[in-house]
């Protein structure tokens, strides 16, 4: 049975395996959760195959991407690994194309959707019209045989009409062949940056020869590419292969994930479960964890791995010292660490699903890591006062679940007969709520006044909740102990405790504000039968 609250409402690739194990069917989804439910909910999704889809499926996996695209790119680099029977027909129109030189004395350039040809292959890109029209240019600039059968054995209309320079018939043409499929192959596999720099030179070369006309086909070339480029990138790594690791642990379970950078896109997301004791360091199960993946795969294309450790030499000397790559840490506010954030989500969610968990974001799982809780709180409520003068005093408590708002849970207390006393407005509506509701950690809007009035009432009450304050103007945390805790506003963690401090305040004032009209209406009333 599919745990379907478990799955993350996040952008990715997901998996449908049979009962043996095997992959049938991979698909891609700006929402994991709701598109996956679409194949056992209602009738939403009528595809004939859908049906099958859903008899054989036994289990489920997902990766984890940042964007859409990277899902797109995962999604077929996987469909073309694993080739799953359900996705044979859907997916030949929606492959990705490349650029493909053949394999022959004098290739051709050509675009394609497919890389069961004998010939060299770059890409995959992302854009069909970006392939077509850049292999369309090239082949001018460069004046390449364009006839994709047997070469003619005369010069043929192309060659009458400039499109080709007739390497078939002219001797002077097959010895610059070889040059000019070399100069391709170097810019193709530069990528864009290098794509750009060979063309302003050739535009320089052709200028100083007075080849205006080509020249002005390169100018409009770089123009086209320079427009492609900004458009969009995949990785800020792009040309880069690397793998990225990532882990997560809890005690004596954890889980680790391998995030495989290839030609500058996420080509594969590996992720596995393993157990260690819970006194071992984390730089040693690293060392342990990456040893073992290492001896048991054959693909080492990369140059760079990347992780978080203090034992990135140890790592380099133990486990990689015949081979010649690097091992670097992912630092902060780089493209690399990035990528890491990306594999070490997939890791944190496969400890949470190994632990019967449901998936967590990244502000609550820094949360809980940074202000040291005994548990992932599930339900975190914010607390809030508002009121003009010690009148239209008003309290509401916003709840949060799983990081995000559970508006169904919001209240709104009237507290006109407490008046101006923070104190006990907030100890009224938090005793008042935690009668009906759930709390795992209660925010306070406020100092340390206000959080010994609340402390108060969980003693009272037996409730066990996290309880903090929050300052308004230091962004400082007060802990349980009325401890001080220096916030990052920066952080997931600081900008999800900043989103429900500022909910609440927006949520009582709006109650206020309500209060306050309906008073100027009843003002207004009487004014005016006086």
């Amino acid at each position: 049975m599919l745990d379907f609250e478990s799955i993350p409402d996040k952008t990715g690739v997901y998996i449908f395996k049979n009962n043996e194990e095997k992959i049938i069917y991979i698909g891609k989804a700006n929402s994991l959760k709701q598109r996956v439910k679409q194949y056992f909910f209602g009738n939403q999704d009528t595809r004939p195959q859908v049906d099958f889809i859903r008899k054989e499926t036994t289990t489920l996996e997902y990766r984890l991407t940042e964007t859409e695209q990277d899902a797109l790119i995962l999604e077929y680099n996987l469909i073309s690994k694993h080739k799953p029977k359900y996705n044979v027909k859907l997916k030949d129109s929606n492959k990705y194309p490349y650029i493909m030189l053949s394999a022959e004395k004098y290739p051709y350039l050509w675009h394609t959707y497919s890389i069961n040809k004998e010939g060299v292959f770059f890409g995959p890109y992302t854009s069909g019209l970006y392939v077509k029209t850049l292999v369309e240019k090239l082949n001018k600039i460069f004046s390449l045989r364009v006839c994709k059968t047997k070469l003619p054995a005369k010069k043929c209309i192309e060659f009458q009409m400039s499109n080709c320079a007739g390497v078939c018939a002219s001797e002077e043409e097959r010895q610059r062949y070889p040059e000019k499929i070399s100069k391709v192959k170097s810019i193709l596999n530069g990528g864009t940056k290098n794509l750009l720099t060979a063309l302003n030179d050739e535009m320089r070369i052709c200028a100083e020869r007075e080849d205006f006309e080509s020249a002005a086909l390169i100018r409009d070339t770089i123009g086209f590419v320079g427009k492609e480029m900004r458009r969009g990138k995949k990785t800020g790594l792009r040309g880069l292969n690397a793998d990225v690791f990532a882990m997560s642990r809890e005690k004596s379970a954890g889980a680790f994930s391998v995030l495989k950078l290839r030609n500058g896109t996420i080509h594969e997301i590996i992720t596995r479960r393993f157990s260690a004791g819970a006194v071992l360091e984390d730089d040693s199960v690293i060392i342990e964890i990456i040893g073992n993946y290492y001896q048991t795969t054959t693909d080492f294309d990369f140059k760079t791995l990347f992780v978080i450790s203090q034992k990135t030499d140890d790592i380099k000397n133990l486990i990689f010292s015949n081979y010649d790559l690097n091992v670097k840490q992912a630092v902060k506010n780089t493209y690399a660490y990035q990528l890491y954030e990306i594999a070490l989500e997939n890791a944190r969610n496969e400890l949470c699903i190994s632990l019967n968990r449901k998936f967590v974001s990244k502000g609550i799982a820094q949360l809980t890591a940074d202000l040291h809780l005994k548990k992932m709180p599930e339900y975190i409520i914010g607390l809030d006062i508002s009121h003009v003068n010690g009148e239209w005093t008003s309290g509401a408590v916003v709840s949060f679940k799983d990081g995000k708002p559970l508006k169904s849970a919001y209240r709104y207390y009237n507290l006109e007969s407490i008046g101006n006393n923070d104190y006990l407005a907030l100890s009224t509506i938090l005793k008042r709520y935690l009668e009906k509701h759930p709390a795992d950690m209660i925010l306070i809007d406020g100092g340390l006044g206000q959080l010994s009035a609340c402390r108060r009432v969980l003693d009272e009450s037996g409730r066990e909740c996290d309880l903090f304050a929050l300052a308004k103007r230091f962004d400082i945390l007060y802990d349980f102990q009325g401890k001080e805790i220096m916030l990052n506003g920066r952080s997931p963690a600081g900008a999800l405790i900043k989103g429900i401090r500022d909910e609440s305040h927006r949520f009582a004032n709006k109650l206020r504000k309500i209060k306050m009209e309906k008073v100027n209406k009843k003002w207004k009333k009487k004014e005016k039968r006086v």
